[in-house]
């Protein structure tokens, strides 16, 4: 599969989601813009999906210095 085609098909992927979102009344039909927040981040999660967090930014050492 071509880059291109992992692109639509995720595009096609989303767009059934948000149907059936649609169709169940979950969603109106106008959209705002945390709709395609939503909408965008998901397409950018199934392209490049999250990397669990096992540490916070709090935690511990994760930015000490290694000198």
């Amino acid at each position: 599969m071509t880059p291109e085609q992992r692109v639509a098909d995720v595009f096609r992927l989303t767009a059934l989601k948000l149907e059936d979102a649609l169709e169940r009344g979950k969603h109106s039909g106008q959209i705002d813009a945390e709709d395609l927040l939503q909408t965008l981040l998901s397409i950018a999660d199934y392209l490049d999906p999250p990397v669990p967090v096992h540490q916070t930014p709090d935690s511990p050492g994760e930015f000490e210095d290694s000198d």
